[in-house]
């Protein structure tokens, strides 16, 4: 079991992480957001990196990038 821990906790975590990640996308609704204004072409104008913001009641605390 001990030899097991160093290879199972990594992956563990991430696997975790994941869907979490996946879980709050939908209940935020920012998989519906991609899908509805998907960009054509890379966003040009001042970037604002590391912002904040609450969509459908999950916040995002500084962990987005903007362009305005």
């Amino acid at each position: 079991m001990k030899g097991l821990f160093p290879v199972a906790f990594p992956l563990l975590f991430a696997g975790m992480w994941i869907g979490i990640s996946a879980v709050l996308s939908r209940l935020s609704g920012w998989s519906e957001l991609v899908k509805r204004y998907l960009a054509a072409a890379e966003p040009e104008g001042e970037r604002i990196l590391w912002t904040s913001a609450q969509i459908g009641g999950v916040s995002f605390r500084s962990c987005l990038n903007a362009t305005r």
